[in-house]
């Protein structure tokens, strides 16, 4: 599943560009939320993850590009896993770090966290409604995977970046998420895909 993967991932950065522009509103918001320090993060789906999931033996997280762009790339990688005859066994999550001019233009309520420009790229923390860092949203996801009442059976995350997604999943694997110790207590393997980003943190 990863190579199919990471050729929808770059082919959907290329067609995108040509969607909008960075410095407009991103053209759609993803639907589902997910509460952090009494905020809420925006993020897309493949299935509702409230209730257990004792399928689910795979979840692949896949982080936008520098548009935001989520449901495009959330889209990608279902064409992907419908290839998959793990489909079934699969849920696939797509965060989405909004600029400020999203929420206005989306008329999006005050509890939606936003970022200043590409300082999620970053980690750096939100401008609004609370300071939380886009390490602390992968955190907060991977804290909910990583409950063995609604994933019993989870055996492996695959946490995947293109572009400037892929700068927040380098460097987020470089500092190692506090949920990591968690998972692998539960017996559950982490892996990282960076695709195309414009630097490689190194030291």
């Amino acid at each position: 599943m990863i190579k199919p993967l990471l050729v929808l991932l770059l082919s959907t950065a290329f067609v995108s560009l040509a969607a909008h522009a960075e410095d407009q509103a991103v053209n759609s918001i993803s639907p589902d939320r997910l509460a952090i320090n009494g905020a809420e993060a925006t993020l897309g789906l493949s299935q509702e993850w409230v209730h257990p999931k004792p399928k689910i033996e795979r979840v692949v997280i896949v982080l936008h590009g520098r548009l935001r762009n989520a449901q495009t790339y959330l889209r990608s990688i279902e064409r992907a896993a419908n290839q998959s005859r793990e489909r079934g066994k699969t849920l696939l999550i797509a965060p989405q770090f909004l600029d400020e001019k999203d929420i206005v233009a989306h008329h999006l309520p005050e509890s939606i966290l936003r970022w200043r420009q590409n300082g999620w790229m970053e980690g750096a923390t939100s401008s609004g409604p609370k300071p939380v860092s886009s390490f602390l949203v992968l955190d907060h996801i991977l804290k909910r995977l990583s409950d063995s009442k609604l994933f019993p059976n989870l055996k492996e995350i695959v946490i995947a970046g293109h572009s400037g997604g892929a700068q927040v999943v380098q460097r987020y694997a470089m500092i190692g998420g506090k949920e990591d110790a968690l998972l692998l207590r539960e017996g559950v393997k982490l892996r990282y895909v960076i695709a195309n980003p414009s630097s490689y943190a190194y030291f």
